[in-house]
């Protein structure tokens, strides 16, 4: 396959809806040696029903270091699953490789939304923790560390640059089988960032090599960034970070809105959609860019506050009131009158890159680039330009918004709750727990009422969580007899509320009682689940009546003893 067949196949792979198909033939492409002799449909376990549709295993592959490789087609129960419930998939794909004794050392996975329209190309790998025997030798244990996920968002409206320049080469390899090392490399985040980091700093160039040419031919620029005490440093500095954080903006979908529409239904690609309307590629004379469509953008518009609708008319949508500075112009420059007239091209062009892209200018360059939203965690990376990135940008190029937070420097470090950058707060130790299903409950409580939630809800520290536990759980703190155990050991204060934090919960029997009857129990909750999830107000107190018998059974409890529960 040659370079022009390679990028055709990822062009026709990944920035469109999911196609089977396309993507069976893409890694058919990819791993030489591919086999489809264990191509199947693969089960769904109970624990994963509420997330996963359907996996179906299109193949395996073997390295030439004889590691292991499944390749996998997930599809998710919602469209919301493939950004809440990241662990949850991430987990079930560890599960499959771990299947009985034949443990996989990795998947490639697409998953799949109900839509089509989004999805995801993960590489999920499983780490295996070396131990020292009772021997004295070092072996490897069977209890697997947790699998780690690199991921593509891709799809419809979705950049496809990065895995196009991440798979060329290996598409283009039709010998030689390649290696899981080489599959890890075309998910490599720190390769990404470096490259990016390259370009955005020669764009930054290009940029004040622009403005000091204007400056030095247009008498009214010069004299207002003197008079303003700007540099074209500064100000190029400062242009970036404006664009590059709209980038972030958008992807969030805040940018574009329209009215009466919720904040996070604008198009992710708002910027590329504005200049391509505001400056019609046919026209002979086309407006300006950054006079007629940024400065507005910026200056009248992000840096406005229009209400609470926050609908701009110039733009006809709606588009967030951001205070702080960053859209204010710098040394306040008078914008309205002063002419910066940067030539377009700057911004996007026609013009082919030494990698062969199309279109050299700023829009262009990150309009190749996805620009994640998601918070990072150890075990989980997005393919893609990272809010972290934006620390390297300010420690070396967006020097006005770095000095503004330096001064800031001696208070924020005496901080508890720093994070990597001394502007940052600390990022959660366990944030990745409120994406799995889980019970929740008021740390504070009078009725000893517990929930159960498996959409990825946040909550803050009034509200405790037991991830991963079993719902059967729910159905015995929610009990009559939960109720009574709570309320006559674990010491309730004065007013009649309990105090529910985890060295008291932490002492609540479970009894062991066999499956069967643990899953009776599990049914009665999913139907209540259910009926509260279809009307809130549904009366369940049947279903609930059942539960507590069901419970009394499992802890054995004689007919005396249930009416002293029932009597409390």
């Amino acid at each position: 396959m040659n370079s022009q067949q390679a990028r055709a196949l990822v062009a026709e792979t990944f920035p469109k809806t999911f196609d089977k198909v396309r993507f069976h033939q893409f890694v058919r492409e990819l791993l030489n040696g591919f086999n489809e002799e264990k191509a199947q449909p693969m089960a769904v376990p109970d624990a994963f029903a509420k997330h996963v549709r359907s996996c179906i295993r299109l193949g395996t592959y073997e390295s030439p270091e004889r590691e292991q490789v499944d390749v996998l087609v997930v599809n998710t129960t919602e469209p919301w699953k493939l950004q809440r419930t990241r662990s949850a998939l991430r987990d079930f794909v560890a599960h499959k490789l771990k299947r009985g004794d034949n443990e996989k050392d990795a998947a490639l996975v697409a998953f799949v939304s109900p839509t089509e329209r989004q999805w995801r190309f993960s590489y999920v790998k499983m780490e295996y923790a070396a131990v020292e025997t009772e021997s004295g030798k070092v072996g490897v244990e069977t209890r697997l560390t947790p699998a780690r996920r690199y991921s593509y968002i891709v799809g419809e409206g979705e950049s496809c640059h990065t895995a196009q320049s991440r798979f060329l080469a290996l598409l283009q390899d039709t010998e030689n089988h390649p290696k899981l090392a080489q599959l890890e490399e075309a998910f490599s985040v720190e390769a990404v960032t470096k490259e990016f980091f390259k370009q955005y700093a020669a764009l930054f160039g290009d940029i004040e090599a622009a403005l000091q040419k204007l400056a030095g031919k247009n008498p009214v620029i010069a004299k207002e960034f003197k008079a303003r005490n700007v540099s074209t440093v500064d100000f190029a500095k400062k242009l970036m970070g404006q664009i590059v954080f709209l980038y972030f903006l958008q992807k969030k979908g805040w940018l574009g809105v329209a009215r009466g529409q919720d904040w996070g239904t604008g198009p992710h690609d708002f910027l590329r959609r504005l200049t391509d309307q505001s400056v019609p590629s046919h026209q002979s004379d086309p407006p300006n860019i950054f006079n007629d469509v940024l400065e507005p953008l910026f200056y009248n518009t992000l840096a406005t506050d229009r209400g609470h609708e926050a609908w701009c008319n110039h733009f006809k949508c709606r588009i967030p009131f951001l205070n702080g500075g960053l859209f204010e112009p710098i040394g306040d420059y008078d914008w309205r009158k002063t002419d910066i007239i940067l030539p377009n091209k700057l911004f996007t062009n026609s013009e082919r890159s030494e990698a062969g892209d199309i279109g050299t200018g700023v829009l262009d360059v990150f309009d190749r680039y996805n620009f994640t939203v998601n918070e990072a965690e150890p075990l989980e990376k997005e393919v893609a330009i990272d809010p972290e990135m934006l620390g390297k940008v300010f420690e070396n190029l967006i020097e006005e918004i770095h000095s503004w937070l330096e001064a800031f420097r001696p208070a924020l470090k005496k901080r508890d709750d720093q994070g990597k950058y001394f502007w940052e707060l600390r990022s959660c130790a366990y944030w990745q727990e409120f994406e799995r299903p889980k019970i929740l409950y008021q740390e504070i409580n009078r009725t000893d009422c517990f929930s159960f939630d498996d959409s990825g809800y946040f909550a803050n520290n009034k509200l405790f969580m037991l991830p991963d536990a079993p719902r059967v759980w729910l159905g015995l703190f929610n009990s009559r007899m939960g109720s009574w155990y709570l309320h006559s050991f674990t010491g309730v204060p004065l007013g009649g509320f309990l105090a529910l934090q985890w060295p008291v919960m932490k002492t609540f029997p479970i009894p062991a009682a066999p499956t069967e009857k643990q899953k009776a129990v599990e049914r009665l909750v999913d139907r209540i689940l259910a009926a509260k999830q279809r009307d809130a107000g549904a009366d369940t107190s049947a279903l609930e009546r059942e539960i507590d018998g069901l419970v009394y059974a499992l802890y054995g409890l004689n007919p005396d003893e249930i009416k002293i529960v029932e009597g409390a």
